[in-house]
């Protein structure tokens, strides 16, 4: 059996070594893009005149990249860059781990308030963790990182990306369409010294272990809990629970209704949704109203978008269906009504032969004044993932009046939401594409929250930051 095993694999590889990347890439290209014009909202988006030039300009560089791609990296990147090219959180390829091959000089790199630093994580460059990286050949870094990382991934414009993605600098994943970095200079205090950058072969799965250490926050720890007398914790690391972190999800909702009268009389409530970047809006809005009551949730309920157009195509329409089939499973039984009503109406427009199922609300009168009945200041701590339904999340926090938003700056999304995700015909990744575009949505598109307090500290464990909250005064 081994043997068999062994021979499968040598088989494998030798038929990744055969391929003809150009080729792959340009298949996959073209596979996306026109997925992309089948069934994304934004071709036939008469508020969105500009999407059809994006569309040219990210399969214009795509292709570009493909026709020069020799390797699997050079496959990779000419897909990143295509998908780069729309900067929407919301839309974008995944390709499978194993296609790059990563090096590194021994260091990754953080960017905190706009300065840039070195952490060691090898014996060679103990000596320079911590520093402060001043430029690299004669080049600051923000300018790498526009043609490093921002070229291939994420979206320059958001502070947390900036963030999110400063990591990336120093790893050279096989990129053949830019440089790397060959010395830099750094400086600690009044000591500074210029480096040779010694680049080193790396494993992928430690180096991204080693960057999401460094760079990324650990989530939010699941659950209520009292960190000190009045002073309570809710940890939701994201609205997207499934397998076991459902049931979780489920008993931190009820524990949540239990200690309401408590909670509501607290000195503090910290909402902690570290490493959340969404899922379903539904919990987010049953754990408000637990705590403030369906009266005063109703009453300071965020303003809501005027309706959403779903695009019509087969492939959304049974999207939608899934989306059904997860609502039962996860017992939620206002978003089951809710989809279903949304798989009558695309069925309907289907049949029509028209582009979208228009959804839009009717105006309803205002809920009836209600009284605030909690007392805690309530805090809002994010960090650099919180996006999607976790924005969402975040609408209702500011319009509950009150609350204050502590830690770092949020994501931003576009009006382009409810991802489908669909293979590659090669095989070797997946698209995230959105298929429903929000109309007259309050909060703009690519709209981020940044924190009324900001976290400056390096050190965003759970113990530093309950002992930075519990120092705040209210």
């Amino acid at each position: 059996m081994l043997g068999t095993l062994a021979a499968m694999a040598v088989i494998a590889t030798i038929e990744m070594d055969e391929r003809d990347w150009s080729e792959t890439a340009r298949a996959d290209i073209e596979f996306i893009h026109q997925q992309t014009r089948d069934h994304h909202p934004g071709p036939r988006d008469r508020e969105n005149p500009d999407f059809e030039a994006t569309m040219d300009d990210a399969y214009r560089r795509g292709m570009a990249l493909a026709d020069e791609a020799e390797t699997q990296a050079g496959y990779a990147m000419a897909l990143y860059a295509y998908a780069a090219s729309y900067r929407d959180g919301h839309y974008g390829v995944r390709v499978e781990r194993g296609i790059e091959h990563y090096q590194w000089p021994g260091f990754i790199t953080t960017r905190v308030g706009g300065q840039w630093f070195a952490h060691s994580r090898t014996d060679e460059t103990a000596e320079i963790d911590g520093w402060r990286i001043e430029s690299c050949d004669g080049r600051d870094l923000d300018d790498w990182m526009e043609e490093r990382v921002f070229a291939f991934y994420g979206n320059p414009a958001l502070g947390a990306d900036w963030g999110r993605r400063a990591a990336q600098l120093m790893v050279d994943r096989g990129n053949p369409f830019v440089a790397r970095p060959v010395r830099c200079e750094l400086s600690n205090d009044d000591t500074s010294r210029s480096v040779e950058l010694d680049w080193q072969p790396v494993g992928i799965d430690p180096w991204w272990d080693i960057a999401l250490e460094v760079s990324r926050p650990q989530p939010a720890p699941w659950g209520l809990r009292e960190v000190a007398p009045g002073s309570f914790w809710i940890g939701a690391p994201t609205f997207g629970p499934r397998g076991d972190d459902l049931a979780t999800m489920q008993a931190l909702i009820a524990d949540i209704q239990a200690h309401a009268s408590e909670l509501r009389s607290a000195d503090r409530i910290v909402f902690d949704v570290r490493g959340n970047n969404g899922g379903s809006s539904d919990w987010g809005d049953q754990m408000v109203a637990a705590i403030w009551g369906e009266d005063y949730a109703a009453y300071r309920s965020p303003a809501e978008s005027a309706g959403v157009d779903y695009r019509i195509s087969e492939e959304n329409i049974e999207h939608v269906r899934w989306i059904i089939d997860l609502t039962v499973d996860q017992d939620m039984p206002e978003a089951e009504v809710y989809f279903r009503e949304v798989l009558e109406g695309m069925l309907a427009a289907d049949a029509a032969g028209a582009d979208f199922y228009v959804e839009r609300r009717e105006e309803t009168d205002p809920a009836p004044a209600a009284e605030n009945p909690v007392d805690a200041q309530v805090y809002f701590l994010t960090d650099g993932a919180c996006g999607s339904a976790c924005l969402d999340f975040a609408d209702r926090m500011y319009a509950l009046g009150g609350v204050v938003h502590i830690g770092s700056e949020t994501v931003a999304d576009s009006d382009y939401m409810e991802l489908r995700t669909i293979d590659f015909p090669s095989g070797l990744g997946s698209l995230g594409l959105p298929i429903k575009v929000y109309r007259g949505r309050p909060r703009a598109s690519g709209q981020s929250y940044v924190p009324e307090i900001p976290y400056t500290g390096t050190d965003w464990s759970t113990a530093a930051l309950e002992a930075w909250v519990l120092s705040l005064e209210d």
